[in-house]
């Protein structure tokens, strides 16, 4: 699978190009991630325009498993341009909530920048986020 990665400071953009997704997506991101976790980004944004045609049911199931190994090592993860259909399953398994997924890149940025300002705040107080 081809990805096209793009890093800043405060996260890494992902995002697949070569279609179609496949289930092994969210497994070559997340190891293309920690391949880049050598810089401070520690955060992900992944970019969903170019998986029209993946297997909508798989592929929510993977990028929830993301989300969940993302947060519990304090970081943020952020969904860009979800397919409709995938968006869909996410809703019916009532897990549309628990994700981040936003329209625009802009808005991902944001997000991240927002938990990092809370997993900063919380930590002084001694408190895990």
């Amino acid at each position: 699978m081809e990805l096209k990665i793009n890093t800043n400071p405060t996260y890494t953009l992902i995002k697949p190009i070569s279609l179609p997704a496949n289930v092994n997506m969210t497994e070559v991101v997340y190891q293309k991630w920690l391949e880049l976790t050598t810089s401070d980004s520690r955060n992900l944004i992944l970019d969903m325009q170019a998986c029209q045609s993946a297997d909508p049911q798989q592929l929510a199931d993977q990028l929830f498993a993301l989300h969940e190994i993302f947060y519990k090592n304090n970081n943020s993860f952020v969904i860009v341009n979800l397919p409709a259909e995938i968006y869909k399953v996410l809703k019916k398994l009532d897990e549309d909530m628990t994700l981040n997924i936003t329209p625009t890149l802009a808005e991902a940025v944001d997000i991240i920048q927002m938990e990092m300002l809370e997993r900063d705040l919380l930590n002084e107080d001694g408190e895990e986020f």
